[in-house]
């Protein structure tokens, strides 16, 4: 510190008290600041609190902003009479600086803080703590269309709220660095552009806001709450912008040299209090909207005089029409099977991948002859790490699934908690799906790429018994979309990576041809989240931490049109509804272990030169292996409308089945086979089997079981496939060593 001597000569002594008040009062201000932030954060996130607390939260808010106010004039006035003094004293100068940077930094942090939290609140509706707020939500958007679209304004301005975070977080460490330094003008230029984008935003949303407001005077209670609420966010935004608008301006006039001594610090304390401005704004607001609401009619009345008007249900229709609905299931089934049939495609690649070097990179033309087996690691390992983990979850999940939440698209929140958690089963899908992607296309050892191989197991079992127990909410065509969509998923993954990576094609890398798919996770997340209609019977669980859990009896009071409440099971009762689908899950696990075994066991021992294979190298024979094997598949799984199986046809596939595969082994010994032509042939007849027996079997289960346990049973049965496949690559990765040890038949 510093103080002057006779000659007003700054002279560093150990002691120097004149900063102390300034300091204190600005310390004084943000307190101030922070006490209004959690009161403003309280009433935004408690909004059933505002008729009790509106009106003292307001009275409070406006003294605390009076203080600062009269506090901030003290601080300018210290300061001022000791302008000389601080602006010579270049030590002294320096100190007040650092602690007025401290002091104000906590409180900017403390204030974004406030601003998340409060986004968080304004996803939850006034009248959200009634036990029934799910059915009242939905009657409202029955009778009342533009319910959601007075929710667009909290979506875009909650972006604009995490935007004025990031740009006040901007502005508190820019301040903090030299102001002639290139780093500075160029972050704080850019954080002067995003300021202008946002403030446009915001005055769009503010106009907008006031309009609906304005003129949506039949709307219930709760929406024209709603509304309220958003207008008055929109005013603080404006509020908020405003503040950091004058802290570019201060910032520029500094530079420009405008601003010097106390005028320096007059304006900047000035700009303290404004930065609290919208905490004010916002219960002054809803007090103004709250008084010119004249009906006050309840939720129930409301419902009540609509239905009487029209007629209608308390139910939500499609509005997105059958197509749009059919083919939103259809891709989630591809989407979910994409990554497991683009693993099998690439089994033989992924086990020739050693030291980040792909071997089929440097050799794969066509063999003008073939004398002798070429024994490589089976591919049935990879088979095994893309099931075992997924017949893990299929065997645990479903008896604790039923209590969390599937979570939709067309919840009301945007940038909030609850919107994360309302959408935690398919996210995780989707993340387990590019990390495999990832994982496996930069793999540098066989163990490595095999955890990759695991990652997408784990979503695709997570995805599957979600998305069965799922369309238990739909009509009974969203078992034929759903398996329409995982044919589709095994027959263009398979084809595309073998045009990715075949050499008389794209002729690319498989590491390339991978990271290509990583498309795929972004359309799941697209077809969910944005496309897919929400039924009114799904759960969503709300700011509350108790709603994180689907409570017990839930069902009870949901009205569906095409589900009715489901029954609570006991672990006992769960185990005991398995046994009658047994007759039709035996049959479909004993196809997949036919089909599995041909595919994992005994193809990479059926290979054709040059003459007899079309030209095509042993590693693009595998390929187009599965590709035609998925092709079966899918011409199946989509014919459910055209041609539904009777039960003793669901008995006759597995025996088909099994004689194909004893065909293959004797193929696999001997290479009896004249043409890979009839070996193409017998593959697609073979994903014909896989996939009828897979899209009846449900299809039955779907149409036979009790409608209150429906939902539990689709996603338990899912676990036949599952140990079939599983079975299959156990068995083959012995049988592959065997024939590896047999003579070659030329």
């Amino acid at each position: 510190m510093g103080v002057y001597d006779a000659n007003f000569t700054c002279v560093p002594t150990p002691n120097n008290p004149i900063w102390i008040p300034v300091v204190v009062l600005q310390f004084v201000i943000v307190i101030l600041g922070c006490i209004s932030h959690s009161i403003f954060m309280f009433l935004v996130v408690f909004p059933q609190k505002f008729g009790l607390y509106l009106r003292t939260s307001f009275f409070f808010i406006s003294v605390m902003m009076l203080i600062m106010l009269l506090t901030s004039t003290g601080a300018f006035l210290i300061t001022l009479a000791h302008g000389k003094y601080i602006e010579d004293c270049e030590i002294s100068a320096i100190e007040v600086r650092k602690w007025l940077l401290y002091v104000h930094s906590f409180g900017e942090y403390f204030f974004v803080i406030c601003e998340l939290l409060g986004t968080i609140g304004m996803s939850e509706l006034g009248h959200r703590s009634h036990p029934n707020h799910l059915f009242s939500e939905r009657v409202s958007s029955t009778f009342y269309p533009n319910f959601r679209k007075s929710t667009v304004f909290l979506n875009f301005f909650r972006v604009s709220i995490v935007f004025g975070a990031i740009t006040t977080i901007g502005y508190i460490y820019f301040i903090r660095i030299s102001f002639q330094k290139h780093l500075f003008a160029i972050g704080f230029g850019s954080l002067t552009l995003m300021e202008v984008a946002n403030g446009i935003i915001v005055l769009i949303l503010w106009s907008a806001a006031k309009k609906k407001y304005k003129t949506d005077k039949d709307a219930p209670l709760n929406v024209r709450f709603e509304i309220s609420r958003s207008y008055a966010y929109c005013r603080c935004a404006a509020a908020s912008v405003l503040a950091r608008v004058l802290i570019i301006t201060y910032v520029y006039l500094k530079i420009a040299g405008f601003f010097e001594g106390a005028a320096d610090s007059g304006f900047y304390y000035l700009m303290n209090v404004l930065i609290n401005l919208y905490c004010f704004v916002y219960p002054w607001t809803i007090m103004l909207c709250h008084r010119k609401i004249k009906s006050q009619q309840t939720v129930a009345d409301w419902l009540k005089r609509k239905q009487h008007e029209t007629g209608q249900l308390g139910y939500r229709k499609d509005r997105r029409g059958f197509f749009v609905s059919f083919l939103c299931r259809d891709l989630l089934g591809l989407c979910n099977n994409y990554g497991y049939v683009i693993m099998l495609s690439a089994a033989e690649d992924i086990l020739s991948q050693q030291h980040g070097k792909n071997k089929t990179t440097t050799v794969d033309t066509c063999m003008p002859e073939i004398n002798t087996r070429e024994c490589k690691p089976p591919t049935a390992e990879v088979l095994l790490s893309d099931n075992l983990p997924s017949l893990i979850v299929k065997l645990t999940f479903p008896f604790f699934m039923d209590r969390f939440p599937f979570g939709y698209a067309l919840s009301y929140s945007f940038y909030s908690f609850n919107y994360f958690l309302d959408r935690l089963r398919v996210a995780v899908v989707c993340l387990l799906q590019a990390t495999s992607y990832f994982v496996v296309a930069f793999s540098v050892s066989i163990p490595m790429s095999l955890a990759g191989v695991v990652f997408v197991s784990l979503g695709g079992g997570l995805g599957e018994i979600t998305f069965l127990g799922l369309s238990a909410h739909y009509q009974r065509i969203a078992i034929a979309g759903w398996s329409s969509g995982t044919g589709m998923a095994g027959l263009l993954g398979s084809f595309s990576y073998a045009f990715l990576t075949e050499p008389h094609m794209a002729n690319l890398t498989p590491k390339v041809a991978l990271l290509i798919q990583l498309f795929i996770p972004i359309l799941f997340a697209i077809a969910y989240f944005i496309l897919l209609e929400k039924p009114e019977s799904v759960y969503s669980p709300t700011l509350n931490p108790k709603s994180w859990i689907v409570p017990k009896g839930y069902d009870d009071f949901v009205v569906s049109k095409h589900r009715v409440p489901q029954r609570q099971l006991t672990p006992w009762e769960r185990v005991q509804l398995i046994v009658p689908m047994l007759h039709l899950m035996i049959p479909l696990a004993f196809v997949y272990v036919g089909e599995y075994m041909i595919n994992q066991g005994m193809t990479q021992q059926i290979v054709f030169d040059c003459s007899h294979g079309f030209n095509l190298s042993l590693h693009s024979q595998y390929r187009w292996y599965q590709v035609l094997y998925q092709f079966g598949v899918f011409v199946s799984r989509s014919s459910i409308k055209l041609v539904e199986l009777p039960m003793w046809a669901l008995y006759l596939l597995p025996i088909l089945q099994l004689s194909n595969m004893l065909f293959f082994f004797f193929d696999a010994l001997y290479w009896f086979v004249p043409h890979i032509g009839i070996i193409f042939a017998l593959i697609v007849f073979e994903g014909l089997f896989g996939g009828s027996s897979y899209v009846n079997t449900f299809h039955k289960i779907h149409n036979k079981v009790e409608p209150d346990v429906r939902e539990y049973c689709l996603s338990a049965a899912s676990m036949g496939d599952s140990i079939g496949v599983n079975f299959a690559a156990g068995v083959s990765i012995p049988l592959h060593y065997w024939m590896c040890r047999q003579p070659s038949p030329r």
